[in-house]
């Protein structure tokens, strides 16, 4: 299994394929399975790279580990930096968007597209978030067990069990230091400037029936970018990955492959 070995954890990452770079960046809580279907769709032109950020499936931190934005910013640019992929296309999904946006403003050698699949806001997350984090130990009572699979509930087996899975054995701090820093992060305006700074071409997709990420927050975000677009899939929920993989492929093909990128107009 590769994992590349730092101070405070080990990131498990894997490869699929040849050619220009895609990296992944997962949701809150989530392992990098989530994103196999869509990989299986793209590793035939492009180099696809997942991996679990720290505290969260394969990559199991040390107790002393720090586990706020910039520190999986770093940890997602020292990936990049390892396996040679620089100018990689980013594609990062929920609450893994804002890792990738520090990230980008930070070292914006490491990118050269930027994708925002669902952008999850801390603040505007679902409260039962920071509450479940205190029932984490009982998630297999069916009560509570049934809450949180709710988040999950579009997305098609046996992708469902395992996201479930996935939120259930998260590092504690972890799960609860990264909503905070990125509730604190937004809170300060940090996020958006960040986000306003980027040169790279940026495209946000959402689905119509999002609860996670508004018509309005999307809408917000997009006209914080430079240069970009914004990409609405009609029916899908939270999960385009595994909801529209065909489609958001497609999406993806035509967006790293594009000479001149669309300007906010």
């Amino acid at each position: 299994m590769p994992f590349l070995q730092l101070d405070e954890a080990n990131l498990f990452y894997r490869e699929f394929g040849q050619g220009r770079s895609v990296v992944f960046v997962n949701g809150w809580t989530s392992s990098f399975e989530y994103w196999l279907p869509l990989v299986d769709q793209l590793k035939s032109s492009f180099r696809c790279i997942v991996y679990d950020m720290r505290g969260f499936g394969s990559s199991q931190p040390t107790n002393n580990a720090i586990f706020d934005l910039d520190q999986y910013a770093d940890d997602l640019h020292r990936l990049i930096e390892s396996l040679d992929a620089p100018d990689a296309c980013l594609v990062a999904h929920g609450m893994g968007a804002w890792v990738a946006v520090v990230t980008a403003r930070l070292h914006p050698q490491d990118l050269s597209r930027l994708t925002l699949i669902s952008p999850e806001l801390a603040t505007a997350s679902d409260v039962w978030q920071q509450a479940s984090l205190v029932f984490k130990d009982l998630a297999s009572v069916p009560l509570l067990r049934n809450l949180v699979v709710r988040r999950f509930r579009h997305s098609p087996e046996p992708f469902k069990s395992r996201l479930f899975e996935d939120f259930a054995r998260a590092d504690r701090r972890a799960a609860f230091q990264l909503l905070a820093s990125c509730a604190e992060n937004e809170l300060s305006g940090r996020l958006k400037k960040a986000l306003s700074e980027i040169t790279a071409p940026v495209m946000i997709v959402r689905g119509t029936n999002d609860k996670l990420c508004s018509k309005e927050q999307a809408q917000t975000l997009f006209e914080t970018i430079r240069v970009g677009k914004l990409v609405t899939i009609k029916g899908c929920h939270h999960l385009p990955m595994l909801e529209f993989t065909k489609p958001l492929a497609e999406l993806l093909t035509a967006f790293f492959q594009i000479n001149k990128p669309n300007t906010r107009a």
